[in-house]
């Protein structure tokens, strides 16, 4: 028996084995789309580019009954010329579009939301790729704000070898580059929102941190063994993407793919408590957006970056705290972060093992989740957060390692001016480090 099939029957959503009575035609990709108060005709640009064999999983939720969701639901089985249903799932076949299988989850749990409605779609493509109903190995995931682009799936082609169980190298899963694209009225503050996610994941990638990534559910494609072995999707209402990868961080590679971009529709949203239209609407609310949108000041990453090389360095080591504190400006801060979570202790109790079992444990301990946390604590406590501007008065920037691709870049294009040109800059940094 295979583990995904372990998974499947201990773990698995019950929907896994109502498709079987479905008589759904073999498909070589999945897609898997939650769908809460969404209406069809912004819903269908999604896959409006798409031109391939794939089966649209479309898990429609809500916590209570409302007319939106409902009126999606009519729409998808109204355009159907064939379909077929049983329990809460129905399969819907079209001329001109994808097939669709529709999974009728209302209502929710409010608060497992999004994250249980992925899980639903994602366990239910876990036990047709098992059944060979789906050909390619992989579970693509997106959202209704999403348009996906016409070789959205020859992504695969650029990661065939990690797809291969017999390589030495395994992706557990893939992300896509992506672009946040909003209307006029609040262009800017979808601009400096996802400039902060860039700004992130080059902070943690000039630390070396393995968990230097985006989070966004909407471009994440997972490896179907990685996905049964992390035991999916986990059930809450937001934060659902960064703990999944989080997870699978630790039983493969996060692969950043450099093609294609993802287009994704910057809205104003208040449904759960973080993501992205939280994030622009929160950053609309401010009085002066430009300078009340702060952003980790490099030190916090400066800091990170001497922890990490501390503790990767730590496996003999006996005086633990004269290695953390040695030789470093940051050292009090590292040893005082390490005393709040008990760290010395807990090094020492693993020491005893394999050096590579020892590290192993360190890479998995200290994870994305850690990672953030130790940020946090650097911005509380020691490096206050900055506006974007001040980035730019060649003391900042540079502490990332990056002062000579600065000066290329601002000596080729002059230095940003509005927070788009910001965003824009900080995605070149990210590619240009990646290259």
């Amino acid at each position: 028996m295979s583990d995904s099939h372990k998974y499947l029957r201990k773990y698995g959503e019950p929907e896994c084995d109502f498709w079987i009575e479905l008589k759904i035609p073999i498909h070589e990709y999945c897609l898997v789309i939650p769908a809460y108060q969404e209406c069809y005709s912004s819903f269908k640009k999604v896959w409006r580019n798409i031109n391939a064999n794939v089966l649209i999983i479309v898990i429609a939720n809500a916590p209570k009954p409302d007319n939106i969701t409902n009126n999606l639901i009519k729409a998808l089985k109204n355009i159907a010329s064939k379909s077929a249903s049983h329990r809460n799932l129905s399969f819907l076949s079209t001329s001109n579009q994808p097939d669709i299988l529709l999974i009728e989850r209302c209502p929710i749990p409010e608060n497992q939301g999004v994250g249980l409605a992925r899980k639903i779609g994602a366990d239910v493509a876990l036990s047709m790729i098992e059944s060979g109903l789906i050909r390619t190995p992989w579970i693509f995931n997106t959202d209704a704000d999403v348009t996906l682009p016409s070789d959205y799936f020859e992504s695969l082609t650029e990661a065939k070898e990690y797809g291969s169980e017999h390589s030495s190298e395994h992706s557990s899963a893939l992300i896509y580059p992506f672009n946040h694209h909003a209307p006029r009225e609040y262009q800017d503050a979808c601009a400096l929102y996802e400039a902060s996610l860039h700004y992130y994941v080059l902070g943690l990638r000039f630390a070396l941190s393995p968990y230097a990534y985006p989070t966004i559910g909407s471009t994440i494609v997972i490896n179907a063994k990685s996905y049964a072995a992390v035991r999916g999707f986990p059930t809450r209402s937001a934060g659902e993407d960064f703990y999944l990868l989080n997870k699978l961080a630790k039983v493969g590679g996060i692969q950043q793919l450099s093609r294609p971009e993802i287009s994704i529709q910057g809205r104003l949203s208040e449904r759960v408590p973080f993501g992205t239209g939280t994030g622009i609407k929160r950053i609309m609310d401010m009085i002066d957006p430009t300078n009340d949108m702060l952003f980790y000041n490099p030190q916090a990453f400066l800091t990170l970056k001497r922890f990490l090389e501390k503790l990767n360095t730590c496996y003999e080591t006996k005086d633990l705290e004269s290695h953390f504190s040695a030789s470093t400006q940051s050292g009090s801060i590292i040893v005082q972060w390490c005393q709040s979570q008990k760290l010395f202790a807990l090094i020492k109790s693993k020491q005893s093992q394999r050096q590579s079992v020892f590290y192993k444990f360190i890479q998995d301990w200290m994870d994305g989740f850690r990672t953030l946390k130790f940020i946090h604590f650097n911005r509380d406590q020691y490096f206050a957060s900055q506006p974007w501007q001040t980035l730019f008065d060649g003391t900042v920037l540079p502490l990332l390692g990056i002062d000579g691709k600065i000066d290329i870049k601002i000596e080729r294009k002059r230095k940003p001016t509005s927070s788009d040109e910001f965003c824009s800059f900080l995605k070149d940094m990210l590619i240009d480090g990646a290259s």
